[in-house]
């Protein structure tokens, strides 16, 4: 985090030099940030988190017997899975929300334009919503700030598939964030592009 920080700084840095010697530069350059917390889901419950370290172990030994590329992979696979349902059992976390994860959302006006830093890989829905309501200026951005993984919208929970229901894992979160995420982000992001406009 702290790397990543002293680089997006010194690229900020670097920007704003930039546009210090530009001829022609907007006279509205205004910067905001809001910090937000992204709950986590519930976890399984104990007997469940059991069966999923028991099951992915027993996978995992049997794609290791194959000794093949692809077995290896899959077995790696089966590892993660089991590694997380081991931590989350090591820890506790049964049947619990673990708590949050501290996020930010950024506004950046640069003249007309509206650049809008979004935490993690926001789906879709995320940039749709915020043009719809401030209009094509607002250019939303996402992998910025912190790398929460994805960050579903709200019908995307009831779906299921990788991003809902695995990708967390490959993150090392003992869960995805919580459905009421996308909620916290857009009224971060609305305050923030209020704040740039006003």
């Amino acid at each position: 985090p702290e790397l990543a920080r002293e680089m997006g700084e010194s690229t900020g840095r670097a920007a704003l030099a930039a546009l210090a010697g530009a001829s022609k530069v907007s006279r509205v350059l205004r910067v905001v940030q809001q910090a937000v917390d992204l709950p986590l889901g519930v976890l399984p419950d104990t007997a469940a988190l059991e069966g999923i370290r028991r099951d992915h172990l027993a996978r995992a030994e049997a794609q290791e017997a194959l000794g093949t590329p692809a077995g290896n992979i899959n077995q790696r696979i089966h590892l993660v899975y089991a590694g997380w349902a081991g931590k989350a059992l090591q820890h506790g976390l049964a049947g619990l929300s673990p708590g949050t994860v501290a996020a930010e959302v950024q506004a950046l006006r640069l003249g007309e334009s509206i650049l809008v830093g979004l935490p993690g890989e926001p789906f879709a829905e995320f940039g749709l919503q915020l043009q719809q309501e401030w209009g094509s200026q607002v250019i939303p951005l996402g992998y910025t700030n912190v790398n929460v993984g994805y960050v579903p919208w709200p019908d995307a929970y009831a779906e299921g598939g990788y991003e809902v229901n695995d990708a967390y894992r490959y993150y090392d979160y003992p869960a995805a964030v919580a459905p009421v995420s996308a909620g916290r982000i857009l009224a971060a992001a609305r305050r923030a592009i209020a704040e740039v406009l006003g």
